[in-house]
């Protein structure tokens, strides 16, 4: 059991940092790469509104906002956090990714975002849930996840790298 809870801190701090690189650096490798790294500072604080393209939904940009935060509700259940607290966490994780990109001037301060990340966060939450009526066992259901993420994980590294070693 123990060796099972490691794995899941480490695979979910992995996935923290990531998940700080994408969000703040926006995958850059380079700070000159960073969108709106010219110390510009945006803040939108009405829900889904997007003053750039009147009229316009931006339904790619908060569909991925949901996505890249599922993994963190899955996690924090996975550590045995009550749902609230999860949601509230992935909620107060959200508002500090947007304060430190108001604060460097490393992109947008949205509204927007915060609510579609805690919402990612909830999903998460449901997801893994309903994985646990599955599987009916919360050990099966960790080792699943823990494996799932790690074989995506590596994927993901190996991309990157490959990212990296190409745009040198």
């Amino acid at each position: 059991m123990r060796k099972h809870i490691n794995a899941t801190k480490i695979i979910f701090l992995i996935y923290c940092l990531i998940l700080a690189w994408l969000v703040l650096f926006k995958m850059a490798f380079s700070f000159y790469d960073i969108p709106w790294f010219a110390g510009e500072r945006n803040v939108n604080l009405i829900p889904f509104y997007y003053d750039k393209d009147v009229g316009s939904f931006h339904a790619r940009e908060v569909i991925l906002n949901v996505l890249i935060f599922i993994p963190f509700g899955v996690y924090l259940k996975m550590l045995d956090l009550p749902w609230k607290k999860v949601v509230l966490i992935g909620a107060l994780c959200s508002l500090a990714f947007e304060a430190l990109q108001l604060a460097f001037a490393i992109g947008a301060s949205d509204i927007t975002d915060i609510i579609t990340n805690t919402l990612g966060t909830f999903f998460g939450v449901l997801i893994y849930a309903l994985m646990r009526k599955i599987f009916q066992s919360k050990k099966i259901t960790d080792r699943i996840i823990n494996i799932l993420a790690a074989n995506l994980l590596g994927l993901f590294l190996s991309l990157t790298a490959l990212l990296f070693a190409f745009n040198r």
